[in-house]
């Protein structure tokens, strides 16, 4: 299924690279984690959670991700 995305989430995303989607908690996982929508160059848009500590962080796209390996 595509999710599809409202226009001033898509604007936002354009001009400062992400926009908070809000608080999920996955399986797996033991306090819920803010999730945010991003673009990816080569695979459009994905939602992802920021990872790392300090000051770098991340947040690839899994595809991405998944082609690296």
């Amino acid at each position: 299924m595509v999710k599809k995305y409202k226009l001033w989430q898509k604007v936002w995303v354009a001009v400062f690279g992400s926009v908070r989607l809000g608080l999920r908690q996955p399986a797996g996982f033991q306090a819920p984690t803010v999730f945010y929508l991003a673009k990816c160059k080569i695979h459009g848009y994905y939602e992802g959670y920021w990872e790392g500590d300090g000051p770098i962080l991340s947040m690839p796209c899994p595809v991405c991700r998944k082609e690296a390996k």
